[in-house]
């Protein structure tokens, strides 16, 4: 008797209500999106950018919500700054602060960025926006970047950062 509750009770659950929103991904989003990238650099996609050119595409598709330099608004949080900030009473988790990896960054800004279309922008514009967005860390100089990849012993930082 309680197997048969159980399975009617995994059926019911599987169905789920339907609220007639939204529609099935095509096979084409699936296959845009169907990536894993490692701190290594493995599963980047091909393409370039740098930082002169991100810095354009963030004015146009960054800065309405993080600010024109990366300081946050109101509702959405600030890029720039907090580090070494984690390990005391108030961390500000940003870029600079939580994500050392350029890989990692790379990865957010494809598959979630810009906030109002996410995962729209191409391959190159993503390489382009996180160079952007790590040298306004001022990680970009040559002292600062091989600091970084050094400490995180990641190669594919210096590649996507020059």
């Amino acid at each position: 008797m309680s197997f048969c509750l159980v399975g009617t009770l995994v059926m019911t659950v599987a169905k789920g209500p339907r609220y007639k929103i939204g529609r099935q991904a095509s096979p084409e989003e699936i296959r845009s999106r169907d990536i894993s990238v490692a701190p290594d650099g493995a599963g980047l996609p091909a393409g370039h950018g740098t930082a002169v050119e991100g810095r354009a595409l963030y004015m146009a598709k960054c800065s309405s919500c993080h600010g024109g330099r990366g300081e946050g608004t109101v509702d959405f949080p600030a890029l720039v700054g907090g580090r070494g900030s984690l390990a005391g009473d108030r961390p500000v988790p940003t870029v600079g602060s939580y994500w050392p990896y350029a890989t990692t960054l790379w990865d957010y800004i494809h598959r979630a960025m810009p906030y109002q279309n996410p995962g729209s922008l191409t391959s190159n514009h993503v390489y382009s926006l996180t160079a952007s967005v790590y040298e306004q860390h001022h990680w970009t100089t040559r002292k600062s970047r091989s600091e970084n990849v050094a400490r995180n012993k990641d190669a594919e930082s210096a590649r996507l950062l020059g």
